[in-house]
């Protein structure tokens, strides 16, 4: 385990114990700026504070030193080293001003609010739960604010800390006005307290809106086709032109507070039927370090390739129902022949952004070649769809299609075989004709082929580009967030491992698909 790993994991272990310690410093910090101890009890509450906040003290210290860009650290955690700053203005305190130690007193509440926050969006998966503990911490920060604006100012009916909760609650659930604040500060506060209160009520209503459509959507008859219209004029629509990006209903609302996002925090989904879909999530890795991953691997059905491909569909479905009830801000279908099955059908059903691996490598495959001629290799299941020739012809008409199914590729992908004279001469039996033909690039249409891309690059020669459905996923995925502007913009990432299988077959062979180790994998069992 190198430096920076040993760091995540330190980090990992410590997101509970540093998310209560975070909430005991504001609880602490009300107890100071509302007097709500005698004086005998002052000194105990200074103990237990600067304790909690030499335990943030050692822990941004020892991140740091683990750090390989330390300046990069910094910057990505602002908020720690402000909180390892801040006591050393309690200086005000010695210099008896009133107005100052109250103010440095509110600058530490809102930065533990914001660090318990950041704590909380590692810890809880279900959006409400992390939308209701934000506005309670938000209306407390309101009514800290207030209390500390307000209550010494002449004229003021904010006298108390119970005045202050009462004004912070009522503008946050915008239902009561009966106290008014009287400074410029004051009114600033509140009117950044109604936005916020505008915003969760903003949030609520489209998920409420957006549950009803999903419902009404899910028991509404299916459309029956017109005369003329067939399959290949109903997938046609879904594939999409060459400058087009899936857009699709969602549920979530980029509603912040104090930089803290709603919604940009949320993990990706990405599921396949085995571990091959860990390529893919290798690239989004790679491509988007900061995102956080939650994978499942049907493994206890693998594979999709053979199987119908209304089968097929079905699982797509249940799968992605399980990832929306993750709370996945995007779901990523990671495998050929379940994209070609269910993609469209998941689309329609689910309120997430949903793409899959078959159109990114179409389209780079047609801005790509220059002969025209694309070849395209992949399961049975994904060959026999048709849905890369469908995808192809989206973005050029003219283009000339080749497609071989390949599937002991797969065998000896799992069994770690990626190179030698046995998979090189299948690699001929499957290729030559490629070669033949002319084309100039090829789609590796199955996540278990970016593997194999240095023999089947032997084979095919220099002048024939290899396309990877995993790294063009990983590109639109990148745009697909970026256009909604729910891009997570830095932090600690944290990623889960899930399979239907066994957990340990999962975690050797998954390692090896990943680049990287896989520690924990979990189990569940899907109806």
């Amino acid at each position: 385990m190198d430096r920076e790993e040993l760091r995540d994991a330190i980090d990992s272990a410590l997101d509970v114990p540093m998310a209560i310690l975070a909430f005991i410093a504001l609880v602490l910090i009300v107890i100071d700026l509302t007097a709500a101890v005698s004086p005998a009890y002052t000194t105990a509450v200074e103990v237990v504070y600067w304790l909690v906040w030499s335990a943030f003290v050692g822990e941004f210290v020892v991140k740091l030193l683990l750090s390989r860009n330390k300046r990069l650290y910094i910057r990505q955690h602002w908020v720690e080293l402000a909180l390892v700053a801040v006591p050393f203005l309690r200086i005000f305190r010695v210099l008896r001003i009133a107005r100052a130690t109250r103010s440095v007193a509110l600058l530490r509440f809102f930065l533990y609010t914001r660090l318990g926050l950041s704590e909380l969006g590692k810890i809880l998966s279900r959006r409400l739960t992390y939308l209701v503990v934000t506005t309670a911490l938000v209306t407390l920060f309101g009514a800290i604010g207030g209390l500390v604006l307000e209550s010494r100012v002449p004229g003021t009916n904010m006298k108390t800390f119970g005045d202050a909760l009462w004004w912070s609650t009522g503008l946050v659930t915008t239902v009561t006005d009966e106290i008014h604040p009287v400074t410029p500060g004051g009114r600033i506060l509140g009117f950044f307290l109604m936005v916020f209160g505008m915003t969760v009520f903003a949030f609520l209503a489209a998920s409420f809106a957006a549950f009803l459509f999903g419902k009404k959507g899910e028991e509404a008859p299916s459309k029956p086709k017109s005369p003329g219209e067939n399959d290949d004029d109903e997938k046609g629509r879904d594939a999409g032109l060459l400058a087009r990006l899936p857009v699709h209903l969602y549920t979530g609302n980029h509603a912040t507070f104090a930089g803290v996002s709603l919604l940009n925090n949320l993990p990706i989904g990405v599921f396949d039927s085995g571990v091959g879909g860990l390529t893919v999530v290798n690239s989004i890795m790679g491509r988007l370090p900061s995102e956080s991953i939650i994978y499942l691997g049907d493994t206890a059905r693998v594979p999709y390739g053979p199987r119908d491909l209304e089968e097929v569909k079905g699982f797509v479905l249940q799968i992605a129902d399980f990832l929306v009830r993750q709370d996945v801000k995007l779901i990523v279908i990671a495998c050929n022949t379940g994209t070609a099955a269910g993609l469209s059908p998941a689309q329609e059903r689910f309120g997430v952004p949903i793409t899959g691996v078959i159109e990114p490598g179409a389209r780079a495959a047609a801005l790509a070649t220059r002969t025209r001629r694309v070849g395209v290799v992949g399961t049975a299941g994904t060959i026999a769809s048709s849905a890369y020739t469908r995808a192809l012809h989206m973005f050029d008409a003219g283009l000339e299609i080749y497609t071989r199914a390949c599937p002991e590729f797969v065998d000896f992908v799992e069994a770690g075989e990626v190179a030698g004279d046995r998979i090189e001469r299948l690699a001929h039996q499957y290729l030559d004709a490629f070669l033949r033909s002319g084309v100039d690039a090829v789609i590796l249409g199955c996540t278990h082929y970016p593997l194999l891309a240095e023999t089947i690059g032997k084979v095919m020669g220099h002048g024939v580009q290899l396309i990877s459905s995993a790294d063009e996923t990983a590109r639109e995925v990148e745009e697909i967030l970026g256009r909604r502007d729910h891009l997570r913009s830095g932090g600690r990432q944290k990623h889960r491992f899930i399979a239907t299988g066994d957990p340990e077959q999962f975690r050797l062979l998954g390692s090896r698909f990943l680049d990287r180790r896989i520690d924990i994998v979990e189990k569940v069992n899907l109806p």
